[in-house]
């Protein structure tokens, strides 16, 4: 059993988990208590139920959106059962950086004065 936890993680592995690797990181640096599914889902163990009760025993549940979690089956398990255990929700949305590149053809006629402005902005 997991003892009670600030905040419980919620996201989607495909395109998430670095962000909420280091997301997690940080939390805990913070001296909160963490759910986080690589800590705390020991090998051989019935894994639904060890989120279910990272779930119930979290003050928080912070869901990370992305792509994936929001077409997620299993996020929305997640998501459907801090609901129902009147959890508070905390959404986050993840954005990806973006290339030079990219920005360049977002924007054609944008100057590089532009670009140092855009990642100063942290856009």
């Amino acid at each position: 059993m997991n003892p009670l936890q600030d905040v419980f993680i919620s996201y989607g592995r495909a395109d998430s988990y670095q962000f909420a690797k280091t997301l997690n990181e940080r939390l805990l640096a913070k001296g909160l208590n963490v759910w986080f599914d690589f800590d705390d889902i020991p090998l051989g163990v019935d894994y639904q139920k060890q989120i279910d009760d990272g779930i119930d025993k979290a003050d928080n549940f912070l869901f990370i959106i992305s792509p994936h979690s929001v077409n997620s089956p299993y996020c929305g398990l997640e998501v459907q059962r801090a609901l129902q255990r009147g959890k508070r929700i905390i959404p986050l949305l993840q954005v990806e950086e973006i290339s030079h590149d990219t920005w360049k053809q977002r924007n054609p006629n944008g100057t590089d004065e532009q670009w140092a402005d855009y990642q100063a902005a942290g856009k």
